[in-house]
């Protein structure tokens, strides 16, 4: 059996110091338990993972931001190679992650998205960055994901 809960909540509208949406999101949950387990039971579980957002924004320029905390867990069964010479034993791995997200508005010629993730990873440590950048040569094309990048 494998099980699944996720939970969300956004609080929206605050237009103080620029804020076009202030996102405030409680943990969301991933949990996947053994064939025969709970996902109730934290003995059962295969791998979970657990993110809480407790800052970001969406400014009134349209750019947005987002400081994430991440909690993980793991439990391989067989040993895994992460890359030539390391390796991960069999056992229950628990790790915890910050992650900062910053990305200007998609409707500027040129948008910018920038990821920077620290933490530990199995039994080390791991840091993760990101940049993409979009150019935009003929015009630009309005944001359509939501009513709130519209221009």
């Amino acid at each position: 059996m494998t099980g699944h809960t996720a939970r969300r909540n956004t609080w929206s509208a605050v237009h103080a110091l620029g804020l076009r949406q202030l996102d405030l999101e409680l943990p969301d949950w991933n949990i996947y338990a053994n064939e025969n387990g709970f996902v109730t039971d934290a003995r059962d579980w295969q791998t979970a993972s657990i993110e809480w957002r407790p800052l970001g924004s969406t400014f009134e320029n349209g750019d947005h931001f987002e400081f994430n905390l991440q909690r993980q867990m793991d439990a391989p069964t067989d040993t895994f190679t992460v890359v030539q010479g390391v390796n991960i034993l069999p056992g229950r791995y628990w790790w915890t992650r910050t992650e900062l997200q910053y990305m200007t508005s998609l409707v500027r010629p040129v948008s910018v998205f920038t990821l920077a993730s620290v933490g530990h990873f199995y039994d080390g440590r791991s840091t993760e960055t990101y940049a993409d950048v979009i150019w935009r040569t003929g015009g630009y094309l309005p944001c359509m994901c939501c009513s709130l990048c519209s221009a």
